[in-house]
């Protein structure tokens, strides 16, 4: 059989290009497959087989039903896809012609490696992570080599959190000119120069995305999943007669097509619009993502700047932190909820001074067919996320113990909080769009109507967290590990059992257990076998340290859930307290972010912070409130008689639950004994108090001998 030499099938490949424009163009493009397929796969047989790794036939998968794995099922599609490409059922015959240039592509690529840059498994698994949690709101392929029309599309796009794949033989020019990318959060992505194989591969991305996220797919469900679960739209900025029969097809397979052109019409899926500032709405409007109340933000709402730092000279206003503060999500029925509907009840920033710590209250009302009362804290968690989407805004903390920060730059920019609320209405649609139907949200800044709701919050808190009562560790044999916090602290996780919480306290086992259910490992909770034990009475086990030194990247590999000073997990940003053990009097002194004064160590709640915030410190821990109150509170070490010093604060609020517990461990006197900030204040005067009370920790062995 003659075939063409691999320089000249190059060569001539612009040739052929002009040939697939004529009527007979899919004969020609069959023609030219086969001779290439020869031509590859007798002198570059190996290099092919290394490419289709890097390079998965994910569309021609599909249309076979089965994976593409060696050069042997090339020929195969080659003879199906071809067979198919005059099928009667439109989708059918368009994923067959697609396949047909997805293999064009593969060869081409073998040869030269120009045409495509492929995205590895890394960056696809990202990628699927971001759009099925809701973080980001849809998939964008993006072809144009006009640089101005191009950073304009770009950056509304990105500023709205889109993952862009990026066709234009100029996306050089558009970085050089200006375009900053962030690079960690990975939301422009450039794929290639040449629009047909750029775009076909693109679409191959996106159905790749979908079986990672789905586990397997079909061609019957491909065209839905595509537009209804990743929002999938691709738009032109300029119009190009070679492109018509990729996007026949992308049409066939029920995809909405924006192009750049002189006349505004609509051509079935592809529309034709005579203004670039409509692109991005308009790919939006058909794909049914809000973003309405996002044109109204003077600020960017994105992932991509998540994980930033607000400093205190940037800082215009701040709520919460020493101030009254709740955040709290409620479900109601759906005819007490009006979507879209957002009030700041009280003085709004402008009417703040500069500098000021200010009272904040955040409630979340929602509705849905699907939304149960369980869900709530789940929703209530990613407060803290979609908060930190803000170019301009910054949050820490949880429940009564949050802070947020508005920067003086977001100020002058417009910034007022009914945008803080306005972005809490698209992070919540997005990522919970599907349970929940409506949310109204409500701004509380009036110090006594947010002392007043906080009081129902706190009862709800608590009333959420005893749901667990009579549920121990050793009574299941699933963990869960929440990295919720990683956009911070890259090295950090929880461990979250039926009697260990998440440091912050807000994510309870069942909390977990239900977020898992709800969104997979999307939720940031992904389960784990606690495996063979090492030392139980530790908290120790070989499938937990296997799972944290994998998911904190090595840095961490050994953890005791049960001991302060015996391999501690890491401390979180987010913590509401601080136990520190004490060499000098063998005991725990525990600290809560309310107490601003020095404690007898010397050192301030947030000085301690500081420290520790993300690392594994033998003798130092930053967690919830509610740890203080399990029976494994540091068992390892003693539990609470260890318990030395706390802000007398703290023990009025930890109040009739601590003192039960107390009985309980036979320490019925304990509150008392445990010394606060009127009774001792530096090392000297704890340990005069101690031997005065008789505290139960002077007759327990060193706790380094545990």
């Amino acid at each position: 059989m003659f075939t063409l030499s691999v320089e000249h099938l190059y060569l001539s490949n612009s040739l052929k290009s002009s040939d697939l424009e004529s009527e007979n163009r899919l004969d020609l493009l069959v023609e030219e497959l086969g001779e290439l397929l020869d031509t590859v796969r007798d002198r570059y047989s190996k290099a092919l087989e290394d490419c289709m790794k890097h390079f998965p036939l994910t569309l021609s998968s599909i249309l076979l039903g089965k994976a593409i794995s060696s050069v042997d099922d090339l020929a195969v599609i080659l003879d199906y896809a071809t067979r198919l490409s005059s099928h009667l059922e439109s989708s059918i015959r368009s994923l067959a012609i697609l396949s047909l240039y997805e293999l064009k592509s593969l060869l081409y690529f073998t040869i030269s490696r120009s045409s495509v840059k492929p995205v590895n498994d890394d960056e696809a698994r990202s990628y699927t992570f971001k759009l099925i949690s809701g973080v980001a709101p849809g998939l964008l392929i993006i072809l144009g080599d006009d640089p101005l029309a191009l950073e304009k599309v770009l950056s509304k796009a990105q500023r709205l959190g889109f993952i862009v794949l990026v066709v234009s033989s100029r996306f050089r020019e558009v970085i050089d000119g200006g375009l900053v990318i962030d690079g960690r959060r990975g939301l422009i992505r450039y794929v290639a120069d040449n629009p047909i194989d750029g775009l076909v591969y693109s679409l191959g991305l996106a159905a790749r995305l979908l079986s990672i996220s789905t586990g397997s797919l079909d061609r019957d469900n491909l065209s839905k999943y595509l537009e209804k679960r990743m929002h999938v739209g691709v738009a032109i900025l300029s119009a190009s007669k070679s492109l018509e029969p990729i996007l026949d097809a992308i049409s066939d397979l029920g995809l909405y097509t924006v192009v750049l052109a002189d006349v505004t019409y609509d051509k079935g899926r592809v529309i034709y619009i005579d203004r670039i500032d409509g692109i991005i709405p308009t790919i939006c409007s058909k794909l049914g993502i809000t973003t309405f109340l996002e044109e109204e933000l003077p600020i960017g709402f994105s992932s991509i700047y998540e994980g930033k730092s607000v400093r205190d000279r940037d800082v215009y206003v701040e709520f919460g932190s020493v101030k009254p503060y709740f955040e709290l999500v409620l479900s109601r029925k759906l005819e007490e909820v009006v979507d879209g509907r957002i009030e700041v009840i009280g003085p709004d920033i402008d009417s703040m001074p500069e500098g000021s710590i200010q009272p904040l209250g955040i409630l979340v009302e929602v509705a849905g067919a699907g939304m149960k009362r369980e869900y709530e804290p789940i929703i209530e968690r990613s407060i803290h996320r979609i908060v930190n989407y803000g170019e301009e805004t910054w949050h820490v903390g949880q429940r009564d113990s949050g802070w947020i920060r508005i920067t003086r730059r977001g100020f002058d920019k417009g910034f007022r909080l009914k945008h803080l609320g306005c972005m809490l209405y698209i992070g919540l649609k997005r990522l919970y769009g599907d349970i929940v139907d409506k949310i109204q949200i409500k701004i509380y800044t009036d110090e006594s109507r947010v002392n007043k709701l906080l009081e129902i919050a706190r009862s709800i808190y608590g009333e959420r967290d005893r749901r667990l009562i009579g549920l121990s560790d050793e009574d299941v044999e699933r963990y869960y590990i929440c990295s919720i916090c990683q956009s911070f602290l890259s090295n950090h996780v929880c461990v979250v059992t039926p009697e260990r919480p998440g440091l912050c306290g807000t994510v309870t086992y069942m909390d977990a257990e239900i977020a898992y259910e709800l969104k997979g490992e999307a939720s940031g909770i992904r389960p784990i076998e606690r495996g063979k034990p090492i030392d139980p009475s530790k908290g120790e086990w070989e499938g937990l340290d296997r799972a944290v030194s994998q998911i904190t990247h090595g840095a961490v590999n050994k953890l005791s859930l049960y001991s302060l000073v015996s391999y501690p997990t890491t401390s979180t940003l987010s913590f509401e307290c601080i136990s520190v053990f004490i060499p000098e009097c063998n005991g725990i002194m525990v600290v809560d972010y309310s107490y601003k004064d020095e404690t007898p160590i010397g050192l301030s709640f947030a000085s301690i912070a500081g420290m520790i915030s993300g690392l594994q410190m033998s003798g130092f821990l930053g967690h919830s409130r509610r740890w203080i109150l399990s029976r494994k509170y540091f068992k390892a070490d003693g539990g609470l008689k260890r318990i030395v010093w706390m802000p007398r604060s703290l023990k009025e609020a930890l109040g009739g639950e601590f003192k039960a517990r107390c009985i309980e461990e036979g320490v019925p006197d304990l509150p008392e004994k445990i010394a606060d900030e009127y009774t001792a204040r530096t090392l000297d005067e704890l340990l005069e108090w101690l031997v005065k009370v008789r505290h139960p920790v002077l007759e327990l062995p060193p706790i380094l001998t545990f």
